[in-house]
Order: C-alpha cells, then structure tokens, then sequence
C-alpha cells in the first residue's frame, strides 16, 4: 500500500496586531488529566491611606485577583511554550548584558 503523501502549509497570523495586550502580575498554571491550564490575573494592591495603621492593614482579609485571560494546552504544546519562553528570556537577558556592556 502507498504511503499517504505529505505536505507543509505555511501558517501565518493573521490580525495578531487587533488583539489587545492584556498586563498580567498573576499567574497560575494547573493540570488535569491530560491538559494544561494558564489562567493570568491582574491584582491591584490595596491604597493604604496611613499605612501605619495596624487596623486598616489587618481589616482587609483578601485582595482579589481579576481573571484576563485562561488558556488550555496538551503537554506537547505546554514544553513548547517552556521552550520559547526559555529562548525568548535568555536573548532578553543577552540584549540587557550587552546593553549595559555598551556604557563602559
């Protein structure tokens, strides 16, 4: 029997510049069965008007975090997203490196 044949597309994103940029300070990453979930958060700290006010501080029992954003994603596409993170951290780390290097 004949091998199905194979092709590659390419792939490209299309209107990624109309989807808002959401700031994130929150993270939580979980697992179930065989996916993984990233919900992003954005947490506002309380406004301490005296913050040496002991009672004020302690009055408040929580500080909420809004949902932006929930993702859901197999485990292979989970260790691609470590990767790309990886990679994308350590030239940011090297442009920093290099930049301070510059004034020297």
């Amino acid at each position: 029997m004949e091998e199905p044949k194979s092709y590659q597309l390419a792939l490209e994103w299309v209107g990624i510049e109309d989807v808002p940029i959401q700031f994130s300070n929150q993270m939580l990453v979980q697992h179930v069965n065989n996916e993984f979930v990233l919900t992003f958060g954005y947490m506002t700290p309380p406004v301490f008007l005296n913050p040496t006010n002991e009672e004020e501080i302690a009055s408040i029992e929580d500080v909420p975090i809004k949902p932006i954003a929930r993702l859901g994603m197999t485990p292979d596409r989970m260790l691609e997203l470590i990767k790309a993170l990886q990679e994308n951290y350590r030239n940011y780390q090297a442009g920093i490196a290099g930049r301070q290097g510059l004034g020297n």
